[in-house]
């Protein structure tokens, strides 16, 4: 993310006491002292702002602590709730993507393997949606959610397979 800010000439600060956001991101060295500094900030005023509310992230054989696990620990030692979720399922996001892209929705096809935000963001913005069951997301889940997808496949390979004969 520092990247990100960086190649958009956004200044950033660790330091807690001047900082006017918390920007958190999945951070696979997220530790004590990183929790301390972003507590300190978000109860001196600074807006806590999560890049997405994914609470794990697959990993081949596992499911590892993702962006939202972090950010509701800043929010327990804060007691201060997350401010906006500015990636998916974000509408703020989503304009951006189709602003940026110069597509209109209809022509945008949104991939994923989770529900709740990847085919949330594509209903939510009007896209057509295609949820894959290599992730997240499981037949289970699907039957259960109010959330129903255009497209389910149970590869990316599905994918090519559809595209190829038009399906899409």
């Amino acid at each position: 993310m520092i990247d990100e800010l960086e190649e958009q000439g956004i200044a950033y600060t660790a330091d807690p006491l001047s900082a006017s956001h918390v920007l958190v991101g999945m951070d696979m060295h997220f530790d004590y002292g990183k929790l301390h500094r972003a507590t300190k900030a978000v109860r001196n005023g600074a807006s806590l702002i999560a890049a997405n509310p994914d609470p794990n992230c697959p990993v081949i054989g596992d499911l590892i602590p993702d962006t939202w696990s972090m950010v509701k620990a800043i929010e327990t030692a804060s007691g201060v709730s997350a401010a906006a979720v500015i990636g998916k399922p974000s509408k703020y996001y989503g304009a951006k993507v189709l602003e940026k892209s110069g597509l209109p929705a209809e022509r945008c096809l949104m991939v994923g393997d989770r529900l709740e935000t990847d085919m949330l963001f594509g209903s939510n913005m009007g896209l057509r949606t295609a949820l894959v069951l290599t992730g997240v997301a499981s037949e289970q889940d699907l039957r259960q959610s109010p959330i129903k997808p255009d497209y389910v496949w149970t590869s990316l390979r599905e994918f090519t397979t559809s595209s190829r004969t038009g399906n899409i």
